[in-house]
């Protein structure tokens, strides 16, 4: 007895549906990194330094921009000219992927003992 086995082929439809498919599984990680929603986290800090472009928490850089609100402790809108070393404050601040956090917003709790607007590298120093 001969049996004949009919050879089934795939629709056009499955062939395209599943070169989709692997193309999307396919796609570099770099798009889903760039895709994600940014990630915002908030914390009460000692800001240690500052310099002209970031200010010092624990020996790490946080990055400001002209886009980073500072607000000193009556809640009034204050430039990072102003901003008194060392203090308590709440930083928002933003995660970014293999980068230090950049500063959103900085609303200073409490100035510390000996707190100055003095800036802590040379670019600046000597200027207030």
């Amino acid at each position: 007895m001969v049996t004949s086995h009919k050879t089934h082929a795939f629709p056009k439809t499955y062939l395209v549906l599943l070169f989709l498919l692997g193309s999307l599984l396919l796609q570099p990680l770099s798009h889903a990194a760039a895709d994600a929603p940014e990630i915002t986290r908030s914390a009460v800090v000692t800001i240690t330094g500052k310099t002209s472009d970031a200010v010092m928490v624990s020996e790490r850089s946080f990055p400001v921009t002209d886009a980073t609100v500072l607000f000193d402790e009556k809640k009034q809108r204050i430039s990072l000219d102003d901003l008194p070393v060392p203090c308590s404050a709440q930083v928002r601040y933003q995660l970014r992927m293999d980068k230090s956090p950049l500063c959103l917003e900085i609303q200073v709790k409490k100035k510390m003992k000996g707190a100055t607007k003095y800036w802590s590298s040379s670019d600046k120093e000597g200027s207030k």
